[in-house]
């Protein structure tokens, strides 16, 4: 026999079983229940709110409650969507009465109030 006809037996039983199966992963088990997965069409459906033509999504003014209600104006063109102020009904600070408020936290003072010809002045000496 030559060099060439000899076989190792290792290469031998390789040839008679063939190559052995990619090994598989253990997948873990899952958590929530038995829940089906969505396919990937009932995902891809989701969308994201639509904003005004500056990319917030501001409530409409609601009828007055009291000024407990406090809504959040979000800017959509951040992910996930972060709070830039809220909205809602306040007293003035000068009047004591309800206005609608575009930034419930910085603006305290009715429209009217800020109004140049209600600004007195002092008299000059």
């Amino acid at each position: 026999m030559s060099s060439a006809e000899i076989v190792p037996p290792w290469l031998a039983a390789y040839r008679e079983r063939g190559p052995a199966p990619p090994a598989q992963r253990e997948q873990p088990p899952r958590q929530g229940g038995s829940r089906a997965a969505k396919p990937v069409s009932a995902v891809a459906k989701a969308t994201r709110p639509k904003g005004n033509g500056y990319g917030f999504i501001e409530p409409l003014p609601w009828p007055y409650d009291g000024g407990t209600r406090r809504e959040a104006v979000l800017d959509i063109d951040h992910n996930p969507p972060r709070i830039v102020r809220h909205v809602g009904w306040r007293e003035c600070m000068c009047c004591r009465k309800p206005f609608w408020s575009d930034d419930t936290r910085h603006v305290r003072i009715c429209e009217p109030c800020k109004a140049p010809e209600r600004i007195q002045r002092k008299p000059p000496r």
